[in-house]
């Protein structure tokens, strides 16, 4: 029961505070902040050109599968390869690509992904 009344307290008192808070209105002609620009948003940008300087069989399976959206079955078909030479094809380009974006930012990765990134100097 204690603490039950405690919180009761607790929530009439921040919203006793919570009401009395002065309000002033903000003039109409403020300038709008710059929108912020989601890192890995920037960083997504980067890939096209990075795929664009991988040797080409590499940068025409990944073109076509990490851009394009295709599966790796219609890569292989397409590109008249084995279903498993597409994937090795896919996989090597991706260390390709990989080592580049390494060679040129500092990258850290948690369990969803890239968390954090920044040029290297």
């Amino acid at each position: 029961m204690v603490p039950w009344l405690y919180r009761i307290a607790s929530n009439a008192i921040a919203d006793h505070f919570r009401d009395d808070r002065p309000t002033a209105e903000l003039p109409e002609h403020l300038p709008t902040a710059p929108q912020e620009v989601d890192p890995l948003a920037r960083l997504a940008r980067c890939v096209e050109p990075f795929i664009d300087e991988l040797p080409h069989p590499y940068r025409q399976a990944l073109r076509m599968v990490e851009l394009e959206g295709r599966s790796q079955k219609d890569v292989a078909r397409i590109l008249g390869l084995s279903y498993s030479g597409a994937k090795s094809r896919v996989q090597r380009g991706r260390e390709h690509l990989r080592n580049r974006f390494l060679a040129c930012c500092v990258i850290e990765t948690g369990r969803r992904g890239i968390v954090h990134w920044e040029p290297r100097r």
